[in-house]
């Protein structure tokens, strides 16, 4: 039998609960999977089972490419390491994992004010695309009526809309 040094998880997880994400890919790392690139639906980890990490996301879309370094630089100082960034704004960071640190050790969002910052990010998304997605819904059911076309499409996009608004709702519930 050969031994796999490398692996791919095929998940997703919706960004108003993205902590379910972190305790996954924790649990990854506590088996000797450890994350070499996070992804939206997808992660890719290699194998080793020398280390133990703590995983923290940040949502940013509002980077500018001569901002990086320096955002980067700054969770560094802070003993994370960085991963890896996806196409829509999540930043992947880990810290090895000492039983002796307090938990407060491993929160990216040492005060409320950073984690609400965050948090408005990824709403003011949300609700741009909510917003998308009902005209696509309401251009898709205005060419249903006239002539029986995209009821599919227009159905697919108010879903994704409710989808958008339910997240944009909890995370706005969760920030109270």
């Amino acid at each position: 039998m050969k031994n796999k040094t490398t692996k791919t998880s095929y998940r997703a997880y919706f960004a108003w609960n993205y902590q379910k994400e972190l305790k996954a890919l924790e649990e990854e790392s506590r088996q000797g999977w450890q994350l070499v690139k996070g992804g939206c639906f997808h992660s890719k980890y290699t194998r080793d089972d020398g280390a133990v990490y703590r995983y923290a996301l940040d949502y940013n879309n509002d980077l500018k490419p001569e901002d990086m370094a320096r955002y980067r630089e700054t969770f560094q100082e802070q003993g994370w390491e960085y991963i890896n960034s996806t196409f829509n704004g999540w930043h992947y960071f880990r810290k090895e994992y000492d039983p002796a640190l307090p938990e407060s050790a491993y929160e990216i969002y040492t005060d409320d004010e950073s984690l609400c910052q965050m948090q408005d990010r990824w709403r003011r998304l949300a609700l741009t695309l909510c917003i998308a997605e009902l005209i696509v819904a309401a251009a898709n059911f205005l060419v249903y009526l006239t002539d029986g076309r995209n009821l599919f499409i227009a159905c697919m996009s108010l879903a994704a809309a409710l989808l958008l608004l339910y997240g944009y709702r909890r995370m706005r519930r969760e920030r109270t």
